[in-house]
């Protein structure tokens, strides 16, 4: 009776009943032993249906993947050759670039190899097993067969140096191979994370081909359509944070903390090259921005935006993290340092961004013809390029002499900075009431930074400091929108023979060749 309920081949019936007590101790056991089975599909099927049979095939796999943790490299051959529901050919299931292999030559090959070996699982469902033909020690070995250059460059060696072995099981709930592998160089093989990485995408995209490639074909038709929507969600929501001042009294703290912090730092002023505690600075900075109503909810949009891309080639969802430890938007951190210099240095700054190309001579000439014919916006940008001196020679005096005519002329932005320069007294004398006559002129026609200087001139705080927060605010909208979506998720890449036949399908469609290129005036595609 025992031998025809467990003999090899039988079919298991999977129970649907809870798990045991004991399967949740155990359980509990390999989790507290072996952390990473956390991160096994099994594990994600038990938590979402903690059944017997779930609970049998998470143990399993658990057994299968730390078999060599507990067992000599010639016995791990021998184990995973010769165990329950291994395909066998002969004897034993183990093969290599030939389908049939001597256990006893490849063991004793095993044993005379002094460097590292390396052992790989790769497990699928069973359903995809079944559905894509990899139900078959056969499929797996032309596979391994075809990826074996890609195992060679993962452990940076010649392929002529590469020795591997693998065996095929037909597991239940989770048919997979295990593979061992060796160079006899060994002096020269290591295999890094990024290396197991690539290896893990470069055997999925040769599994899941011909399904990748219509997914990839669907996914670009909807990709158009989701960032259209997200385009003009984005879009609505840089405007109001672009054209907005944000009252942050917390973050004004933070920043001339970091100013002051800043003033002792010795070397580069970047973030990677600052000590711990200024990065904390930094980071709290970040993170104060993200609690700031419109940079949330752009940046709840920016996730969205991205966990619906991921969705098309990821089964793991994406984790939110905070602004402060994304690395998309590493960007933000150096703004804030840049920001917090330019408080420091007495850098004069202008809280309306200059969305210009770089002028060159015939541009500035034009400027000047069109300021001397009465252009105020001329004048105000001449102004603004004297001032900041990249692209002309640093004048301060003259910078001034044309926010003046400019003023006088009744530029809102002219007699807002004009109004800055006289609060702040360093470019020109100080002199409160001079900055509140242009400051208010200013605020007649509409310019909230000049009214949020007006209504806090009492506190006789610095403007730089005042605006900190809407100087961030700014700089982040503009990063936000480079960074809105990824135009080549990684994990999908097509050759240029399906490159071509996608793009013969799109054109059908009638899509035109380079409708993927759309720029939005006055910002970057959001493409």
């Amino acid at each position: 009776m025992k031998y025809i309920a467990t003999r090899e081949g039988v079919e298991i019936i999977e129970s649907n009943a809870p798990a045991t007590e004991k399967q949740k101790v155990l359980i509990a056991d390999v989790l507290h032993d072996f952390p990473d089975s956390a991160e096994l599909f099994e594990y994600a099927d038990y938590l979402a249906k903690p059944t017997t049979g779930n609970a049998s095939a998470f143990l399993s796999a658990v057994l299968d993947r730390n078999a060599h943790t507990i067992q000599d490299g010639d016995m791990y051959m021998k184990y995973i050759a010769t165990r329950p529901r291994a395909e066998k050919h002969g004897e034993h299931g183990l093969f290599s670039s030939a389908l049939h292999v001597d256990l006893d030559a490849a063991m004793r090959d095993l044993e005379s190899h002094k460097g590292n070996t390396w052992t790989i699982i790769y497990s699928l469902r069973r359903e995809d097993a079944a559905r894509l033909g990899f139900d078959k020690a056969e499929s797996w070995q032309r596979l391994l067969i075809e990826q074996q250059p890609a195992f060679a460059e993962a452990l940076n060696i010649s392929p002529e140096h590469l020795h591997w072995y693998a065996a095929f099981h037909d597991e239940g709930h989770h048919p997979h191979i295990h593979m061992m592998l060796w160079s006899d160089s060994p002096k020269r093989e290591y295999l890094r994370r990024d290396g197991v990485y690539t290896l893990r995408s470069r055997m999925t995209n040769a599994i899941f081909k011909d399904e990748m490639y219509e997914l990839y074909v669907q996914k670009d038709l909807s990709y158009k359509e989701l960032t259209s929507q997200a385009r003009e969600t984005m879009r609505s929501l840089l405007e109001k944070m672009q054209g907005q001042v944000c009252d942050s009294p917390v973050i004004e703290q933070q920043m001339q903390e970091l100013v002051l912090t800043l003033g002792v730092i010795k070397g580069k002023k970047q973030y990677g090259y600052l000590p711990k505690d200024v990065k904390e600075i930094v980071d709290s900075i970040v993170d104060e921005l993200a609690r700031q109503p419109d940079v949330a909810a752009c940046y709840k949009t920016w996730n969205g935006l991205r966990d619906e891309l991921e969705r098309y080639y990821k089964d793991k969802p994406r984790e939110h993290l905070p602004l402060s430890a994304q690395k998309e938007f590493r960007a933000i951190k150096n703004m804030v340092i840049q920001e917090a210099e330019n408080i420091r240095l007495g850098v004069f700054t202008f809280e309306d961004a200059d969305d210009h190309d770089e002028p060159d001579e015939a541009t500035i000439r034009k400027l000047e013809a069109s300021a001397e014919a009465g252009d105020t916006w001329a004048m105000y940008r001449l102004g603004k390029l004297c001032m900041d001196g990249k692209h002309v020679e640093k004048n301060e005096k003259t910078a001034v002499a044309w926010f003046q005519q400019a003023a006088e002329y009744g530029n809102p932005y002219a007699q807002y900075t004009l109004g800055k320069l006289y609060l702040q007294g360093r470019e020109v004398p100080q002199d409160r009431e001079e900055a509140l006559r242009w400051l208010k002129s200013s605020a007649a026609q509409g310019n909230v930074y000049a009214q949020y200087l007006i209504d806090r001139m009492d506190e006789q705080r610095d403007p730089s400091i005042l605006l900190a927060a809407t100087k961030l605010l700014h700089h982040a909208s503009r990063i936000f929108r480079e960074q809105a979506v990824s135009t080549n998720p990684q994990g999908i890449r097509m050759d240029s023979r399906r490159r071509k036949q996608l793009l013969q399908k799109r054109l059908a469609l009638g899509h035109k060749i380079d409708d993927h290129e759309e720029q939005m005036q006055g910002q970057q595609t959001m493409n």
